[in-house]
């Protein structure tokens, strides 16, 4: 993870020294999250870390 990866220019990642990492599959297509989205979210990365993050996607939004 690096500033290129921030949400919002003023919002550098290095700010932070851990995140909350996430992925979602989205059934309309909407970047928002809806009912019946299958998601994951691993909270608690530390910015600092170099090894991959692996994800599964193993819930609902209720």
């Amino acid at each position: 993870l690096d500033d290129s990866m921030g949400m919002l220019p003023s919002m550098k990642l290095s700010m932070f020294p851990k995140v909350i990492v996430g992925a979602r599959i989205s059934r309309s297509g909407n970047a928002l999250a809806q009912s019946g989205d299958l998601q994951v979210l691993a909270n608690g990365i530390d910015v600092a870390r170099k090894q991959p993050i692996d994800l599964v996607i193993d819930s609902v939004v209720p």
